[in-house]
């Protein structure tokens, strides 16, 4: 054997090494009834000639799969991953070993190619080495080389090495797909990392899984399973909503919170973690025998303290427009364009609106408007009309009896204008109010849009709207006015000219 290892360049103590362990191992097994000798290639046709299987032995064989995974079993701390970054491998315990430039993986990193003339396309690069890399021997020279290397799966090291492998989870976040809160898990095996997956979080700590999927899935209504609870809990808060909107009553800000409040009582508090769709369904049919209202919300169930009652003649959701009723949409966006009421016309019903029409239009506004007219006056006048909130209650009843006994609507500062002139005996003009305007939630805005549906103009201001759209009719105008001659250019044509035809005989049906 020494002249053979001689003659093949290989270690004699290496081989000697080896066929102890072979022998010792074949000794401990022969009393194994159960155990037969054999090999990766037993029962298979590579079984004739397992020296030339084992020569043409390729990554993706269930041969090169067993015998890699026994050698890893007591390899686990020698594996590596590429690092597409800094180049190189990045192994277990923090290290970076680079692989031997003798192994029959090494690949020498070229650089950079470069587009040769005319941009033609740089020539192909040579197969990379492995993504993941398991070795037999790792030696420290001028740097860490990994020796005997071979490529691996790192679902081997998940499965070899589960009593060795840490787990951390961030990012937990709301599927809606799947209907499931999951968090991010990241698997290390000696500080190397293995796989970063989505999981379940409610395995991992269900009662903060439980509060995402009443946040996401509850309170932001993603859920598209048919329960009969979310069902009826959509038209109580459609319903509410519309009203605190109307009202503009800051209760609508809190009341996701509530609504989280309410079903965080029933599942959090009462000791229910859901985070799925499928647990919500199974606890709806344990409970809804003896609940039948389970999960079910009421407006008082929502503890949104003293709301303000909605009166549908003071927020109407109509406004009757000449011979046309338009409806009125309310919304609570502070700071937003469209926040307050809008009201949406056609060019056609734009020219028919008045200034009035929108001042009175939504009458629970109007005790705002006057306060803020009252606290624009001057001081003089300011201190006359002390308390502002009283003496605006006050003029209301009046304002409206002032438009039944005119029998006409006249815009708000004017009618407000000729009500103070009465009551203080003083002259005020609808001007004193020119340079300070409403707040705009408590303006009506408008938006005009054609017969398809597409917005035309957006304001607040009825004069200004009025202009936007009779420059886009002179636009409209002038370009057909440009194509005209065109059009008429193509009509001659095919008529043809009158002039050619003048003086042609017509020649009678019979020829002679």
């Amino acid at each position: 054997m020494r002249r053979w290892c001689r003659a093949h360049f290989l270690s004699y103590p290496r081989m000697r090494e080896w066929r102890d362990i072979h022998s010792q191992l074949h000794e401990l097994l022969r009393d194994r009834r159960e155990l037969g000798e054999g090999s990766v290639w037993h029962g298979t046709a590579a079984a004739a000639n397992p020296a030339r299987a084992t020569a043409e032995l390729a990554a993706d064989q269930p041969a090169y799969r067993a015998i890699h995974r026994a050698v890893l079993a007591g390899l686990l701390g020698n594996i590596a991953v590429r690092d597409d970054d800094t180049g190189g491998y990045r192994g277990a315990h923090d290290r970076r070993p680079a692989i031997f430039p003798g192994s029959g993986l090494f690949v020498r990193e070229a650089k950079k190619p470069k587009r040769g003339k005319g941009g033609a396309p740089p020539p192909p690069q040579p197969a990379r080495s492995p993504r993941w890399l398991m070795c037999a021997e790792l030696m420290e020279t001028s740097r860490l080389y990994a020796r005997t290397c071979a490529q691996m799966d790192p679902q081997w090291a998940l499965d070899l090495g589960e009593h060795l492998l840490k787990r951390t989870y961030r990012d937990p976040f709301w599927d809606e797909g799947k209907g499931r809160v999951m968090v991010r898990q990241r698997t290390l095996l000696y500080g190397l990392e293995l796989e970063v997956r989505p999981v379940s979080y409610g395995k991992i700590n269900s009662r903060a899984a439980t509060d995402i999927f009443i946040r996401e899935g509850l309170v932001n209504d993603t859920i598209t399973w048919p329960f009969d609870f979310l069902r009826h809990n959509r038209e109580v808060r459609t319903r509410l909503e519309n009203d605190l909107t109307r009202t503009r009553d800051r209760s609508v800000l809190h009341l996701e919170e509530a609504i989280w409040r309410f079903y965080g009582e029933r599942l959090i508090d009462a000791g229910h973690p859901v985070s799925a769709v499928g647990d919500l369904i199974a606890l709806v049919k344990e409970r809804r025998p003896q609940e039948p209202r389970f999960l079910e919300f009421e407006v008082e169930d929502l503890a949104l303290g003293p709301t303000m009652a909605t009166d549908a003649a003071a927020f109407p959701e109509t406004v009757p427009i000449q011979n046309v009723v338009l409806p009125l949409d309310y919304r609570y966006k502070p700071g937003e364009n469209d926040d307050g009421v809008s009201l949406t016309v056609s060019p056609q019903q734009l020219a028919e609106l008045s200034q009035a029409d929108l001042d009175w239009a939504v009458p629970g506004y109007l005790a705002d408007k006057v306060e803020h007219y009252l606290r624009s006056l001057p001081k003089d006048l300011r201190r006359v009309v002390m308390p502002l909130a009283a003496t605006a209650r006050a003029l209301l009843p009046e304002l409206r009896a002032e438009e039944q006994r005119s029998g006409q609507r006249a815009p708000l500062v004017e009618a407000l204008a000729l009500r103070l002139s009465a009551r203080l005996k003083l002259r005020i003009s609808p001007e004193i109010w020119a340079d300070r305007p409403l707040p705009s939630h408590l303006l009506v805005r408008l938006v005009v849009s054609d017969s398809r549906g597409r917005e035309l103009a957006a304001g607040r201001d009825l004069a200004e709207i009025r202009a936007q759209m009779n420059s886009q009719q002179v636009a409209v105008s002038a370009a057909a006015d440009r194509q005209a001659p065109r059009v008429w250019q193509g009509s001659a044509s095919a008529v043809g000219d009158p002039s050619s035809r003048i003086g042609r005989r017509v020649e009678p049906a019979g020829g002679g």
